[in-house]
């Protein structure tokens, strides 16, 4: 929605500049440029409107993990189910102020400075973005849990993947070596614990909004890793 008033912004001192040079004031332009501020009070509004619904959500499955995601714009939590039962709570977050201005100018469309809180019954997890190298091809994320570093997950962005249209993330908590990947047209994504498939997350149909999770144990650190990858790869 900034990107809109930022646009709204640019034509007011464009039409000022204008007159100041030229002596015109163009009124009409004014009233065009007034759509972009209308435009963004709206879709603020239906992503009011959503997020409600996205609180109101009740799983239709009984044993399946699940959350649900009607808007991004407004980053407010999002419950996290097992079966029918709420266990936690999903919300995004930026690690510095101008990295929401900058998220915010590309509607959301990038997946750069994405980080999340992400609550399990009693313990707290802080997913935090962090870049090593400014020009690098893969984000990387420093976990932590109930305050104390917990393990880090990165991106593996390859010319190898890039050509087989496949997304992979890597993490790592002590021992256990986690993968995440996914063929960008299929859309169900795979987890693999020290090479053994141990659980998906795909969406319940192509255009559901309900993003399901199915893992062979109840482990936090799969349904964190998994959440992550689909988050991330939009």
């Amino acid at each position: 929605m900034i990107h809109l008033n930022f646009i709204f912004l640019l034509i007011l001192i464009g039409t000022f500049l204008r007159y100041l040079v030229y002596g015109e004031f163009d009124a009409s332009s004014i009233v065009l440029a007034s759509l972009f501020p209308i435009t963004s009070v709206l879709m603020y509004i239906a992503a009011s409107y959503l997020a409600k619904k996205e609180q109101a959500y009740s799983p239709k499955y009984d044993d399946s993990w699940s959350f649900y995601v009607l808007q991004k714009l407004l980053h407010t939590p999002k419950p996290l189910f097992k079966g029918k039962e709420k266990k936690g709570v999903y919300k995004r977050y930026y690690v510095k102020g101008w990295h929401w201005l900058i998220d915010s100018l590309m509607e959301g469309k990038s997946p750069m400075y994405y980080s999340f809180y992400l609550t399990i019954d009693d313990h707290n997890y802080k997913v935090e973005w962090k870049r090593d190298k400014i020009f690098s091809n893969n984000d990387k994320w420093v976990i932590y849990k109930d305050g104390e570093y917990f393990g880090e997950a990165a991106t593996d962005f390859r010319l190898k993947n890039a050509v087989q249209l496949k997304e992979c993330v890597k993490a790592k908590f002590g021992r256990e070596e986690l993968l995440v990947t996914s063929k960008t047209i299929k859309g169900e994504a795979v987890l693999q614990c020290n090479d053994k498939v141990v659980g998906t997350i795909k969406r319940s149909s192509l255009v559901s909004s309900s993003h399901i999770i199915s893992i062979d144990e109840n482990s936090d650190t799969y349904i964190l890793v998994l959440v992550l990858f689909r988050m991330y790869y939009k």
